[in-house]
């Protein structure tokens, strides 16, 4: 079994997943004897053994900052997928609204940067994947076949001439694509891309509609991802896990 997780910022605001709350998701983990690997590996993996990918939208800095150190330190990977037209951009979130937007508002005032050249090479030098995540992060299944074309190859040939260093992964902004989007992917040199559909890696399924959970922020709900029961999450549970990420109660 596989299970890949999604995460955006990693810190103490009201968009965050809490780092206590990560490294305690890390630690179960280890626990539950969940090996560490990176997308790209995905089809590497030993159908008898279990599986965790740990992937991280839009690289926001919090998430060097606070979730860089914790995965070394537990020695685990992460998948990292980039955005390179926010580099230096600062963008603004919103307790109410539970989103991000470009600009500042009395509802969007919490502000949140991204990390730059440094720290995706740094990543690397740790042994972290990258990935792409198109150049602005528009959604893709409303542009015509060109602009995604445009959007998919410059990220792809930005970051490869930056980092020197061969991407073969992508990420579906908003989880937004259509069958334009994966033709491009397939063309374009990616093997692979995740979505934010709900589920477990289907390693036999199709790799450019790969799913994902989003990381539980109740115990009891991510006890029952790591079982492979997820389809046992009720909707009251459902509802108790909103509300922890909202209040920020711990585990």
């Amino acid at each position: 079994m596989i299970v890949n997780f999604y995460f955006h910022s990693i810190g103490e605001t009201a968009l965050s997943f809490p780092v206590k709350k990560f490294e305690f998701l890390l630690v179960r983990l280890k626990k539950k004897r969940f090996n560490s690997i990176k997308f790209n590996q995905i089809h590497e993996s030993d159908p008898e053994k279990n599986y965790v990918v740990l992937t991280f939208d839009d690289c926001f800095y919090d998430v060097y900052e606070n979730a860089l150190s914790l995965l070394l330190k537990h020695n685990f990977k992460g998948t990292f997928f980039v955005v390179p037209g926010y580099d230096g951009v600062v963008r603004w979130g919103s307790e109410k609204y539970q989103k991000w937007s470009d600009s500042q508002s009395e509802d969007f005032n919490i502000p949140y940067r991204y990390m730059g050249e440094i720290e995706r090479k740094k990543l690397l030098e740790y042994g972290m994947e990258i990935g792409a995540h198109t150049f602005g992060h528009p959604n893709l299944d409303a542009l015509n076949i060109e602009e995604q074309r445009l959007e998919i190859e410059v990220s792809k040939a930005f970051l490869e001439k930056e980092l020197n260093y061969s991407l073969d992964s992508f990420c579906y902004p908003r989880g937004r694509y259509n069958e334009i989007t994966i033709d491009l992917l397939k063309n374009g040199g990616f093997k692979r891309a995740c979505t934010t559909k709900k589920g477990y890696v289907d390693v036999n399924g199709d790799p450019f509609q790969i799913k994902r959970f989003a990381a539980p922020y109740s115990k009891f709900v991510l006890d029952s991802i790591l079982l492979g029961k997820s389809g046992n999450i009720s909707s009251l549970d459902k509802v108790l896990d909103r509300l922890n990420r909202l209040i920020f109660k711990q585990w």
